[in-house]
């Protein structure tokens, strides 16, 4: 009976010890584990803190290309071939960012299905991976940025060309009209001359009839009267001479002036071709730039009394000013003949609804027209509303 109550104590003792070792090592296990866990834990933070801030910096540089994307837009109505540059641009940024947000949800699947042993075995390899993948799509998007910024510095470049190009035509329409208008000046002198020698031949011929009609009264002075008969034969042979040169360079100043005329209607054609131009291509770009567009502002129509004439100039469109002469104190307008306009018509022009001043049209084109500047309240300024 002892030595079997000592081999029961003996037993339970040696089950007692196995299971404290037992125990011992469940416990050093599960504290390695823990360990383990908090380690993948504060690695997946740091993962995640990155990602945070790789999201953010990729965000940032989306922002800068959509600001990017954004200017490129506003002179797409003036470079249409660009588009198709920007739309491949834009599909391959879409594309990108589809094989981030696929590629994070790869990681987060990949991540939710694997157990925490793998994931503690596969965090380096995903990691540099991942690394990998973000760098290089971030080294792309930098590539592409560049980019853009070279394609937007040439379009600014061309922009600027076209400006100065339509500065100088500008230039060349006000210094033909300026030449045009000395000549005009300069053929109502030589006409005013013309009318002065005219006057004073017509003078000379009934002196010439009066001598003659007093002939036989004054025959015993026939010697004095033909001497003064010679200078006056002289005297109109001189005028004559001078009327012949005169009229000459008359009509030589007539065909310059038919022709500075035919080259100004040349320029103001090509003026308002250019014009149109530019209205096509506005209106072309209209569809996807009408935040950025520039708006005319609404007509409203103010109680005032008016001439007949300038109500009905106002019946037809409205318009704008495109070019200002102070020096000539005339203006031209985007509005002709196609719009009725005839010389003579009265409009008034407007700055932010109200009137500035007051102009009337001296000579029309096919779409445009010179108008004289009659009143003027306010300086008027290019782009200014003219009804």
């Amino acid at each position: 009976m002892p030595q079997k109550t000592k081999l029961i104590i003996f037993g339970l003792f040696a089950v007692l010890l196995i299971s404290l070792l037992f125990s011992a090592q469940l416990y050093n296990a599960k504290l390695a584990l823990e360990r383990e866990r908090d380690s993948i834990k504060k690695e997946s933070e740091a993962l995640g803190r990155k990602v945070e801030e790789n999201l953010q910096d990729n965000k940032r540089l989306q922002e800068k290309l959509t600001l990017f994307n954004q200017d490129i837009e506003r002179l797409a109505g003036e470079k249409d071939d660009l588009q198709k540059k920007y739309d491949s641009l834009k599909e391959e940024r879409e594309t990108l960012v589809q094989k981030l947000k696929e590629q994070a949800q790869a990681m987060e699947k990949l991540q939710a299905a694997k157990p925490v042993e793998q994931a503690a075995a596969a965090a380096p390899k995903t990691e540099d991976v991942f690394w990998a993948n973000l760098l290089k799509t971030k080294a792309d998007l930098e590539i592409q940025l560049v980019n853009v910024r070279n394609e937007l510095n040439s379009i600014r470049v061309t922009n600027e060309q076209l400006q100065r190009e339509k500065a100088s035509l500008t230039i060349e329409v006000s210094t033909l009209t300026t030449e045009n208008q000395d000549l005009k000046r300069q053929v109502d002198y030589n006409q005013k001359v013309l009318d002065s020698i005219t006057k004073e031949l017509v003078n000379e011929k009934n002196d010439k009839f009066e001598i003659q009609k007093n002939f036989k009264d004054i025959r015993s002075e026939n010697g004095l009267l033909r001497q003064q008969l010679k200078g006056l034969i002289g005297n109109k042979a001189n005028l004559e001479t001078r009327l012949q040169e005169l009229q000459t360079k008359y009509n030589d100043l007539q065909n310059n002036l038919s022709k500075l005329d035919t080259m100004l209607k040349d320029k103001m054609l090509q003026v308002d071709s250019l014009q149109k131009s530019l209205e096509q291509t506005m209106k072309g770009g209209s569809g996807e730039e009408k935040q950025d567009a520039v708006q005319l502002p609404p007509i409203v129509v103010r109680p005032q009394t008016e001439s007949p004439r300038a109500k009905a100039t106002k019946a037809m469109s409205e318009g704008k000013v495109l070019l200002i002469n102070r020096s000539n104190n005339f203006v031209i307008i985007n509005l002709g003949e196609d719009a009725g306009v005839k010389a003579g018509d009265s409009f008034e022009v407007y700055r932010n609804n109200d009137t500035i001043a007051r102009i009337e049209a001296a000579q029309t084109r096919k779409a445009i027209s010179a108008c004289d500047i009659v009143r003027e309240n306010t300086p008027i300024k290019v782009g200014d509303s003219v009804r």
